[in-house]
C-alpha cells in the first residue's frame, strides 16, 4: 500500500506559499466606474494584467510561467465558449473552472510540480453587485469576494506564514469595511495610495500596471473599449 509523506508535502506547500508570497501585489476594485486592477510590476516591459474576452480580466501572483499558463488556459476557455456562444454571453465562472481544474491537478500530483501562483479572476457587469469577482489559490479552490481584494504581503514579513494569512484577511476585511464609490480609477488610486497597510502596492520606483474595464462602454456595448490599460 502506497503511503503518503505529510513531512514532505507540507514542506512543498509551504515552499509554494513563500514564493507567492515573496512576488509582487495587486488590488482589484469594483465600483460603479467599473473594475478597476492595480498590480506593482518589477519589470519595465511586462504587462501583469491580462485581457481575456473584452470585460473580463486576470491577474496572478507568484512564479511568472505559472501566471502564464493560467492566463492562456482562462483565455483559450473564454475564445472556445465564444466560438459557439456570443461574446457577451461566456459567463466569468466557466474560464475559472477551467483554471481552478488545472491548479488542483498540479496541486495535488505530488509526483509533478506544482504551479506556484494565485489569481483574481474578474468579469465586468452592468452593476457592481452583479460583477464577477473571484480568487483562485494555489490549490484550485475558487472564493468569491465583494467590490475589494488585495493580493499581497500584509503585517511584518517575519510573521509566521499562519499570522501572515489572518492579517491578510483582516486587511481585506477592513478594505470592505471602509469600501467607497469612487468616481475615478486616480480617486481610487489616491486614496489607496494614504493606506499604510498597501505600501507594498505603492513603492516609489516600482512601476504599476493599471487596467479598468470601463462600465459605461459596456452600457454602450461598444465592447472594443471596455478593456483601458492607464498611467497614473
Amino acid at each position: 500500500m502506497p503511503s503518503v509523506d505529510l513531512q514532505y508535502i507540507r514542506s512543498r506547500q509551504r515552499e509554494m506559499r513563500h514564493a507567492i508570497r515573496l512576488s509582487s501585489p495587486a488590488l482589484v476594485y469594483s465600483g460603479s466606474i467599473g473594475i478597476v486592477i492595480i498590480a506593482a510590476n518589477k519589470s519595465q516591459v511586462r504587462d501583469r494584467i491580462g485581457k481575456i474576452l473584452d470585460r473580463m480580466a486576470v491577474v496572478s501572483r507568484g512564479e511568472l510561467t505559472a501566471s502564464d499558463i493560467v492566463h492562456k488556459v482562462a483565455a483559450g476557455e473564454a475564445y472556445s465558449l465564444a466560438q459557439i456562444l456570443s461574446r457577451g454571453d461566456v459567463l466569468g465562472y466557466e474560464p475559472v473552472q477551467a483554471v481552478s481544474a488545472l491548479l488542483s491537478r498540479h496541486y495535488h500530483s505530488f509526483l509533478g510540480e506544482p504551479l506556484t501562483v494565485e489569481s483574481c479572476f474578474v468579469q465586468l457587469n452592468t452593476a457592481p453587485e452583479n460583477d464577477y469577482l473571484s480568487h483562485i489559490s494555489p490549490d484550485g479552490s475558487v472564493q468569491l469576494f465583494e467590490h475589494m481584494h488585495y493580493m499581497g504581503p500584509a503585517g511584518d514579513a517575519e510573521q509566521s506564514e499562519r499570522s501572515g494569512d489572518e492579517a491578510l484577511k483582516q486587511l481585506n476585511d477592513r478594505l470592505l469595511e471602509h469600501y467607497q464609490d469612487y468616481p475615478t480609477p486616480s480617486a481610487l488610486v489616491t486614496d489607496m495610495e494614504r493606506n499604510p497597510s498597501l505600501a507594498p502596492l505603492f513603492t516609489a520606483g516600482r512601476r504599476r500596471d493599471i487596467v479598468v474595464l470601463d462600465r459605461k462602454a459596456l452600457e454602450r456595448r461598444d465592447f472594443d473599449s471596455i478593456f483601458k490599460r492607464l498611467a497614473l
